[in-house]
């Protein structure tokens, strides 16, 4: 295997566990967070995505992010977890990110979830990347 396979291999495990953690106890641990944007970066820079792009991405997400955190509608840890998947998915494929996470968290509300309270961002974020990933290399 070579470095990009296990590098992306490590990010699909720890999105894969955050998801999990943010479903529990409705929060995204650093201990996750903090590995994903530090591999993150030399990972997309070595899949060939151009380096304004990336920064672009991992600004753009972020900035975003936190813009929402300050609001309080999502946590620290989201914006943490936009570092990691704004440097991977480049500047459209975080615009493309941003719009399908919020029709997937409504619709996990609705039809899965169905009552009224606290609905983790993190999965919706990360399922949304999954999805789009693919179109943004």
């Amino acid at each position: 295997m070579n470095v990009l396979t296990v590098g992306f291999l490590a990010i699909v495990c720890i999105y894969g566990a955050a998801a999990f953690i943010d479903m529990r106890q409705y929060r995204l641990p650093d201990w996750l967070t903090w590995p994903a944007a530090i591999m993150a970066v030399p990972l997309s820079l070595e899949m060939g995505r151009a380096y304004p792009d990336m920064i672009l991405g991992l600004v753009g997400t972020s900035g975003i992010l936190f813009f929402l955190y300050k609001r309080r509608e999502l946590g620290a840890g989201d914006v943490k977890l936009g570092l990691s998947i704004g440097a991977l998915a480049g500047a459209v494929g975080t615009v493309l990110i941003l719009a399908l996470a919020p029709v997937v968290v409504i619709f996990w509300h609705k039809c899965v979830r169905g009552r009224k309270g606290v609905i983790p961002f993190g999965p919706a974020f990360i399922g949304s990347f999954f999805f789009i990933y693919p179109f943004t290399i």
